[in-house]
């Protein structure tokens, strides 16, 4: 089921949470993501950080404008925009900035619509195409 992206849309962009609060999204022309507290590292993400254990750091992916897909691990919120952050409920998906992001019972899948490259967030894995 598509959701409206106006009723996420903030002055950063359109964001959302899983029901279960583990997975943080946010869409925007500049940058476009999620981030989770409990997905595991991402392949190929640079996780060293001078003043946080990794068990620390929200894992995820990030794309820049028209960039590859990075995998990261975050120190902050990047894609968290309020504490109120609106929830995507399981079996709806949401299109804005490019992106098409599914939310279901096992992980949130994001898809950059211009080529189909995109990746999935999950608790027990985080991966890309």
């Amino acid at each position: 089921m598509a959701v409206d992206p106006k009723e996420y849309a903030t002055a950063l962009g359109v964001y959302f949470v899983t029901p279960s609060r583990n997975t943080y999204c946010g869409l925007s022309r500049l940058i476009s993501g999620c981030q989770s507290k409990r997905a595991p590292v991402p392949k190929g993400a640079n996780c060293v950080n001078p003043t946080f254990p990794v068990s620390q750091l929200a894992k995820g992916f990030y794309i820049e404008e028209d960039g590859p897909i990075v995998p990261s691990c975050f120190n902050q919120g990047v894609f968290v925009a309020s504490d109120e952050q609106k929830v995507l409920p399981y079996g709806s998906k949401i299109t804005a900035a490019g992106f098409t992001c599914t939310s279901s019972r096992e992980r949130v899948s994001c898809t950059r619509n211009s080529d189909g490259h995109g990746f999935d967030l999950s608790t027990e894995r985080a991966s890309q195409w």
